[in-house]
């Protein structure tokens, strides 16, 4: 356990990328099952992708602060990659 301390940014980074996938795909499911409307004609597509741009760019954040403080680069560099990457997970 004390090992994963020394990854507390890099660990909060890949956390904040996972809840935000898992939300926006939840939301999505949510929307077409219950609504019968896709995300992008939702009335709450503002929002939502409000939501999407400001959790990419906190985990980029943390990402960027996980590089720069931690010893080992490779688990901050792996998540900024998931960070950005989670950018394709957007909707039409």
């Amino acid at each position: 356990m004390k090992k994963l301390g020394a990854y507390k940014w890099s660990l909060l980074s890949f956390g904040i990328s996972a809840v935000h996938v898992c939300f926006l795909y939840g939301m999505a499911d949510y929307l077409y099952r219950v609504k019968g409307v896709s995300i992008a004609k939702s009335p709450y597509f503002q929002a939502i992708d409000w939501f999407h741009v400001a959790a990419i760019l906190i985990a980029a954040f943390t990402a960027g602060v996980a590089i720069s403080i931690e010893s080992r680069k490779i688990p901050g560099s792996i998540a900024l990659v998931l960070a950005l990457l989670s950018y394709f997970c957007g909707f039409e």
